[in-house]
């Protein structure tokens, strides 16, 4: 038995919990490679969009596909395809234990997906991934045995180039 706590989206329409987890989470890093094919700011027709595509940004996935690791970059983590979610992999990549939990209670006091306290905090996020990214660009990839460790140097004007226009489209949008 897990003491997870899980997150409860019952009678919560899923593209709108879709939503309200893409706008509070950023890319970073090698996403920031996708980050240019999204939104910066999700709405709920463009999370239908995502859904009636079976999860993926592109057409042809079978529909009803709720299982989101990455989309346009971001780390969501999370599986929607029940009425409650663990919501321990996103909370670690978006900010901590509870974000997930505080992005749903907002959702069902508001109605809102993209409130101002949230294009707040996405923005922190945006500017926490771009410190990390400096750091990734400048990391060789490496090999100890059969081990390879992927650094990012060989890498670095086009993931630069890609972070620097997400971070100015996002700071500009949303």
């Amino acid at each position: 038995m897990s003491d997870r706590h899980m997150v409860n989206i019952n009678e919560l329409d899923k593209a709108a919990v879709l939503a309200v987890l893409f706008n509070g989470s950023a890319p970073g890093g090698m996403g920031f490679l996708q980050a240019g094919n999204g939104p910066s700011v999700m709405t709920v027709e463009d999370a239908e969009r995502v859904i009636d595509n079976g999860g993926s940004p592109d057409p042809g996935f079978p529909r009803g596909n709720l299982s989101y690791d990455y989309l346009f970059g971001r780390p969501l983590k999370v599986n929607l395809e029940k009425d409650e979610f663990d919501p321990w992999g996103f909370d670690r990549d978006n900010g901590g234990t509870g974000t997930a939990q505080r992005l749903i209670a907002e959702l069902r006091g508001s109605g809102q997906v993209n409130s101002d306290e949230l294009s707040d905090h996405r923005k922190g996020l945006l500017l926490e991934r771009y410190a990390q990214t400096n750091e990734l660009v400048k990391t060789p990839s490496s090999a100890e045995g059969n081990t390879f460790y992927l650094g990012g140097d060989d890498v670095a004007d086009i993931v630069t180039h890609h972070r620097d226009q997400q971070v100015k489209r996002s700071l500009q949008e949303g």
